[in-house]
């Protein structure tokens, strides 16, 4: 899968860190799977994803003022409903992986992901190795750093999904799109539909020994965890020197 820039986006250099938590068995699929899921937009939690923020939506309404000047309220108003659904309607058709810049893990998002359970595993990589750790297919992808802002500078399809409300910055996010994926449908009466190729996401091949830097278990986690997860790793990947340790956060 070819990697591309983002645009609209920030990239962050080859060499900047990056993270991705993980339960147990969502581990276990990455490993035993090799591919790295992808979750459609409109069933990802945060119910402002995708969608075109207010202040944008209300400047657009304002610019048809300003194009016509005599057109009526109810009818700018009309066209920006039909604007917001214009954008809300590629949700379906566009699909995230996402990951956390830091140099460090962060007991915040090990808390987070792993909702009151203690067995858990971050994935330590960089920006460079996803560039090199997708198998070749008919897809690409465009790689970007979220912004946090309550509107966007451009409207288009990566600012919209790479922007994020203020409140969710500690997440410090980096993210990797598969866009436009739908088939063209026609529905009984003749017309034209677009269908998401998946309901809810899309499992990619991956390269995990290119990807994977090191495995980090959680700081809650007990020794058997740890012994198990090495285990599972080796057997997997037996010709690879992968540093797998647990975290070295001190905190319950």
């Amino acid at each position: 899968m070819k990697v591309n820039n983002s645009k609209h986006l920030k990239i962050p250099t080859d060499d900047q860190v990056i993270w991705r938590y993980y339960d147990f068995p969502k581990f276990a699929s990455l490993i035993y799977e090799e591919a790295l899921w992808f979750s459609r937009v409109d069933y990802l939690t945060d119910k402002y994803e995708g969608e075109l923020p207010h202040e944008n939506a209300d400047e657009f309404v304002e610019n048809l003022r300003n194009v016509d000047p005599y057109m009526p309220l109810n009818e700018r108003i009309e066209r920006g409903l039909n604007e917001i659904k214009n954008v809300r309607k590629f949700k379906k058709f566009t699909y995230v992986s996402s990951w956390s810049m830091n140099k460090e893990e962060s007991f915040a998002l090990w808390k987070i992901y792993l909702n009151n359970s203690k067995q858990g595993i971050a994935i330590k990589t960089t920006v460079g190795n996803i560039r090199k750790s997708f198998l070749s297919n008919d897809l690409d992808c465009v790689i970007g750093q979220v912004e946090y802002s309550n509107k966007v500078e451009e409207v288009n399809q990566d600012s919209i999904n790479g922007t994020k409300k203020p409140y969710y910055e500690y997440e410090k996010e980096f993210r990797i799109f598969i866009k436009n994926q739908f088939n063209i449908k026609t529905d009984e009466n003749g017309k034209q539909f677009w269908e998401p190729f998946n309901k809810t996401g899309l499992s990619i091949k991956i390269d995990l020994e290119n990807l994977i830097e090191r495995v980090v278990m959680s700081p809650f986690c007990e020794d058997w965890f740890i012994d198990l997860v090495r285990k599972m790793v080796k057997d997997r990947f037996p010709t690879k020197n992968l540093i797998i340790q647990k975290s070295r956060i001190m905190d319950e």
